[in-house]
């Protein structure tokens, strides 16, 4: 499987978790293009679709390609392979420089640091794809908690 081969590359760890990845990265790839083909437009769906859609759709993406490494989800069906987890989305939405801008641009370049030693591999998504993406990130920043009134 060369695409397998190429995704494992992207790893600088070595050995099971590198080919767990690379495996995983590969069938959500898959399944996005093939789930692709045929349906016109994707871009310009997400684009007219409302909030809740582009919300959602995000979920579901995020659930495909980010959770071998990530909680996505509060209740996701399966854990992380990861060990430790990557931060969860919900922690990444609530820090406070945390932005759709930084998010987008996060998600559109590379990840390499000179101390760690896993990288994320870059997902691969397409522009409209990062949109949901981000959109369902933000969607889990908890509003602060209103004061209560006093009673008098």
């Amino acid at each position: 499987m060369r695409t397998g081969a190429f995704l494992a590359g992207k790893f600088q760890a070595r050995g099971g978790l590198a080919v767990a990845c690379a495996v995983i990265l590969t069938i959500s790839c898959m399944q996005l293009v093939t789930g692709a083909r045929g349906q016109g437009s994707q871009a310009s769906q997400a684009s007219q679709g409302s909030q809740d859609s582009q919300v959602a759709k995000g979920r579901e993406l995020a659930l495909m390609v980010c959770s071998a490494c990530h909680i996505v989800a509060p209740k996701q069906e399966l854990t992380p392979i990861l060990r430790p987890p990557a931060p969860p989305f919900e922690v990444i939405a609530m820090r406070p420089r945390t932005t759709a801008e930084s998010l987008s641009g996060f998600l559109t370049t590379t990840h390499k640091a000179a101390t760690a030693k896993l990288e994320m591999p870059d997902p691969m998504l397409v522009d409209y794809q990062i949109g949901e993406v981000v959109s369902y990130i933000l969607s889990l920043r908890r509003k602060p908690a209103s004061p209560t009134p006093r009673a008098r």
